[in-house]
């Protein structure tokens, strides 16, 4: 009999080798009103996994909840029932005012300014996105006429993190600063999993809160008032049809879909 897994109380069979990843559990409904089928898999604590078809390629998707240590859970588990292929569509904060709100970026790479990524072999500053996952993702903003920034996200641990926090982080990136566009809370732990396993990951993120690191830089405790999205979902419905249609183009190239 198949191992059930601890937390997201799944086992082999459960799911396909591709999973989408998203924070909220109440996105997934965002996800499957797209697909042909869908059927609940497992919910426990904050991860709920469906799995079903979407234009007949077998599909996953699974909640991690919010920031690392989570997020390192899940995929861990999902790995050991079979994930290949993962591609985190979730939210982010901008670095720059010229980034607004509901915008996409696909980041290149993320910087590690968390506590997990150290805990899966040597400490490294940065882990850049699986470039089949990034090339799809690319190719698949071209092709549903959807505009993309592309650049580097800093993932962190602490959502009410303090300004003086923030900027000693930003500036231990030295020159590699000025390529910063994002941050999130999972991003850097997903890349790092992902290819200490041998496996692919990518993510696509949509802005839904404003860090602008020259205003924080002038008065650090203006973080306290860093603009956030009223609809926390903005722009959440484009990234979704830009990672679907990535998901045809890595099935087409096979990409993580090896059922052998």
């Amino acid at each position: 009999m198949a191992k059930l897994q601890r937390y997201l109380k799944i086992k082999k069979g459960d799911i396909t080798p591709f999973v989408f990843l998203v924070g909220d559990p109440g996105r997934i409904q965002i996800m499957i009103r797209h697909w042909d089928i869908a059927q609940e898999v497992a919910y426990y604590r904050e991860f709920l996994t469906y799995t079903g078809k979407y234009k007949g390629i077998p599909i996953s998707v699974t909640s991690t909840g919010i920031g690392c240590p989570s997020t390192a859970i899940a995929v861990e588990e999902l790995a050991n029932c079979g994930a290949r292929t993962f591609l985190k569509v979730g939210t982010c904060s901008s670095l720059t005012k010229k980034i607004k709100f509901g915008e996409l970026i696909v980041p290149d790479k993320s910087v590690c300014y968390d506590c997990i990524t150290r805990e899966y072999g040597e400490p490294t500053s940065e882990v850049i996105q699986d470039q089949r996952v990034y090339q799809a993702l690319l190719t698949a903003a071209e092709k549903s006429q959807k505009k993309i920034i592309i650049g580097t996200n800093r993932t962190h641990d602490a959502y009410y993190e303090s300004g003086e926090n923030f900027l000693k982080s930003i500036r231990s990136f030295g020159s590699a600063a000025d390529k910063l566009i994002s941050t999130d809370l999972e991003c850097s732990v997903l890349f790092k999993i992902s290819q200490t396993k041998g496996l692919s990951a990518g993510a696509i993120l949509a802005v839904n809160k404003i860090k602008d690191i020259g205003e924080i830089t002038k008065n650090p405790d203006k973080i306290l008032e860093a603009p956030i999205a009223k609809n926390p979902d903005i722009g959440l419905e484009d990234a979704v049809l830009v990672a679907h249609k990535a998901i045809e183009i890595l099935n087409n190239g096979n990409n993580g879909f090896d059922q052998n």
